[in-house]
């Protein structure tokens, strides 16, 4: 994963939000017209699964990485990490595997085997599902915040307040504009690329580096 904490923005973004955005725009009009809608089903559950997969593996080499560099008195204990980030993996792979086996396998053994535990439990499942979804979006802001706080403490070389990092935390969580400014200080970090960028650099900036 070193090679993600190298990468170009533009690259990041790509694996990470444009192919899906791409997918959306223009794949409805061209998968829905020549290959139907059943092949653009199974195809934008297979691009939502490879961005999120490509997102999720970022944010652990960004986290995993940058903490390991700090000094013993800075590092975060990353066991609470650890338990979200493999957590909300299993259940995004769980969602889209199920979600798969509507369009191929329609009456698969996987398919069968979860729609009988759907059933034998109901309502109890739509409210485990409205939990997980609240628990998988509470993950994502608890990564954001650690991605924004760990760049800030490296930076510093000192433990920061919320304060200190907000607009680290406000260009994480809006990640699909936020990248073009937080990768290339993870370049910095890691040797991908030389010049620092910050929070006032115009747009079209970062686009050109």
């Amino acid at each position: 994963m070193e090679w993600l904490l190298r990468a170009k923005h533009w690259v990041i973004f790509v694996i990470t939000i444009g192919i899906y955005l791409l997918h959306v725009v223009v794949g409805r009009v061209i998968l829905g017209a020549y290959v139907g809608l059943e092949m653009l089903h199974y195809t934008a559950i297979f691009i939502t699964l490879f961005s999120f997969t490509g997102r999720s593996l970022w944010q652990f080499a960004i986290i995993t990485r940058v903490n390991a560099r700090l000094s013993h008195d800075l590092q975060t204990n990353l066991i609470v990490f650890m338990l979200m980030f493999y957590m909300q993996f299993v259940y995004k792979l769980f969602i889209s595997l199920y979600a798969l086996t509507l369009t191929l396998i329609p009456f698969g053994t996987f398919r069968s085997w979860i729609d009988d535990m759907i059933s034998s439990v109901s309502e109890a499942n739509i409210a485990g599902i409205g939990i997980m979804t609240v628990f998988s979006l509470s993950c994502s802001l608890y990564f954001a915040y650690l991605i924004a706080k760990l760049l800030a403490v490296h930076e510093q070389q000192q433990n920061v307040k919320i304060g200190d990092f907000f607009g680290n935390l406000i260009l994480v969580a809006f990640f699909p504009i936020g990248v073009w400014w937080i990768q290339p200080r993870v370049n910095n970090i890691f040797g991908g690329q030389e010049e620092e960028l910050t929070f006032d650099a115009p747009l079209d900036h970062n686009l050109n580096s």
